[in-house]
């Protein structure tokens, strides 16, 4: 279907002739641009312009009834059908990487952490087929360029979202100046463009993703246009996306690409609607199956998670999300074997003995009991080395390679302080007082947010340092990797107290005191009383 055809272009061509006339001039600037992608992402399945018109028809389909521009189900300002479309042609302009950038990221800081991180396996492969000997060199050269080749395009796939901000800031005119020169238009678009690429916590942002925003005179769901994208980009399934010709084109693809581009041929329904999403699919091989088994699930949680959201929203509040459901008899998406499989479905999964699985990692991972310390200590380093190099970034100073570079009196404002005494602790039953030793481990580094707490602190085996958030802040390598430093102090103590401190935090939120009595019982937060950006833990 043609772009003009779509109940959303042609709502909007009612409402607002210059806004549609801008999407159809941004539109063929776009296309070109995306042309570009398949450059970088031979093995990707379709990210041009195409992708982008299916975004905007699968929305339009779950807010207009047969696609009828009379038959909408909510009332979108002009403004509101105008960004949806601008964000769905824009969101992946940052998937276009000239040479000359690749080589600058192959140059780059960035570039050398990522590869001695979560690069880190396939690159070593890469180092071993260029030096393995048994193969001729100019054929080991060949494979060991095109590996590199896949691995600089999932090094940009995964801050892409980010890339397609700078995309639009230093190509606006070349895009048809699609934001009319508001600034409020450009970061509207430019937000949901970056939210396809965020966890879904991440809209929590209210600064970013307002449920209300007027912009030129009409009112704004930023937070909606946002669930929308994301959504509409799921919904991209149609069996085109998987073309033959361009598969052949991409030749040889990786082992782990193909069930990527065949799981789009296995689909035999597919139905998006006002009121219900439908998928069958019919999969040859276990990896078609379990791609499309986690994208489906993806969807559902998408939509779920949506639906909660805008049920108590301030804006389109009335608007109810599609149904949509998998795993239960009567489900809408059903993904089976087809009739030539030999795989056999189930639903079996590996499960943990929790308290086994703490037990091994407080007491078994450490040689000694007293390696608590150097955890506590390291997480204080890192984080106050963060601070640092944040502070001197926000006064516009230069930020050396390594933090010992720092003069001596700037870096001695950020102290980590280590005090060890006797406290008198008195029992609630029969009133004896015992004698502890309490240990305070203080530190002026970044602090933490709920947020933070719930994404990294509260998840064992994840660590800021090895996130993309933090190498997207900082290049310097730290001492912190592997996110379950922190259950060692568990081995020594059952009352573990954090205070920490972040008033950069979105939400506004102030001091906070946790309480820590085992890593498997529930954790309680009191208001903090710290005061400045630190974060301060008392064991004993």
């Amino acid at each position: 279907m043609y772009l003009s055809d779509m109940a959303l272009m042609k709502y909007l061509n009612k409402k607002n002739s210059l806004y549609h006339g801008k999407i159809l001039e941004l539109r063929e600037s776009v296309a070109n641009w995306l042309s570009y992608i398949p450059h970088t992402f031979p093995h990707y399945t379709r990210h041009t312009v195409e992708h982008s018109e299916e975004i905007i028809l699968q929305i339009s389909k779950m807010l207009f009834k047969d696609n009828d521009q009379e038959q909408a189900i909510l009332r979108l300002s002009s403004a509101e059908a105008f960004i949806i479309m601008a964000s769905a042609l824009l969101h992946d302009t940052g998937m276009v990487v000239s040479d000359q950038e690749k080589i600058k990221i192959l140059q780059s800081e960035e570039w050398n952490l990522w590869v001695s991180r979560s690069g880190a396996k396939r690159w070593n492969e890469i180092m071993g087929i260029r030096e393995d000997n048994s193969i001729e060199i100019s054929t080991r050269n060949f494979i060991a360029d095109l590996q590199t080749r896949y691995l600089i395009a999932e090094y940009i796939r995964k801050t892409h979202h980010l890339k397609a901000v700078d995309i639009m800031t230093q190509n606006h005119t070349l895009l048809g100046k699609f934001s009319f020169d508001d600034p409020s238009l450009f970061r509207t678009i430019t937000d949901i463009c970056v939210a396809h690429g965020l966890s879904s916590y991440e809209l929590d942002d209210s600064e970013k993703y307002p449920e209300r925003r007027d912009i030129r005179g009409e009112e704004v769901n930023v937070k909606f246009l946002a669930l929308l994208l994301r959504i509409g980009d799921l919904l991209d399934m149609s069996y085109d996306r998987a073309c033959p010709l361009l598969m052949n084109a991409a030749c040889p693809l990786p082992a782990d690409s193909l069930a990527h581009w065949t799981q789009y041929q296995r689909i035999t329904h597919r139905l998006t609607a006002t009121d219900s999403i439908e998928i069958t699919a019919k999969c040859n091989t276990q990896d078609e199956h379990r791609f499309l088994q986690d994208w489906c699930q993806w969807l559902v949680d998408e939509m779920k998670n949506t639906s909660i959201i805008m049920s108590k929203a301030t804006r389109h509040s009335n608007w109810i999300v599609p149904s949509v459901s998998m795993g239960t008899l009567n489900s809408s998406i059903k993904i089976e074997p087809s009739i030539s499989a030999t795989y056999i479905p189930s639903e079996w999964k590996l499960e943990l003995d929790q308290d086994m699985v703490f037990q091994r990692l407080i007491s078994d991972v450490y040689q000694s009991e007293k390696d608590f310390l150097r955890e506590l200590l390291q997480n204080a380093l890192d984080a106050t080395r963060c601070k640092l190099i944040e502070d001197l970034k926000n006064k516009g100073d230069d930020v050396p390679t390594f933090t010992n570079q720092i003069s001596e009196h700037i870096r001695e404002k950020y102290p980590i302080n280590i005090t060890l005494e006797e406290i008198a602790i008195q029992s609630p039953l029969s009133q004896e007082e015992h004698l502890k030793q309490l240990l305070v481990i203080e530190d002026n580094g970044l602090g933490m947010d709920t947020e933070i707490i719930k994404k990294y602190f509260l998840q064992v085996g994840r660590s800021y340092y090895t996130s993309e958030e933090f190498q997207r802040k900082f290049s310097f390598k730290p001492n912190s990797q592997f996110g379950v430093g922190f259950l060692s102090v568990f081995a020594v103590s059952e009352h573990i107290t954090v205070e920490t401190f972040k008033p950069s935090s979105f939400r506004g939120e102030g001091p906070i005191s946790l309480c820590l009595t085992s890593p498997r019982s529930y954790l309680l937060t009191d208001k903090g009383s710290r005061k400045k950006v630190e974060l301060k833990s008392r064991l004993y």
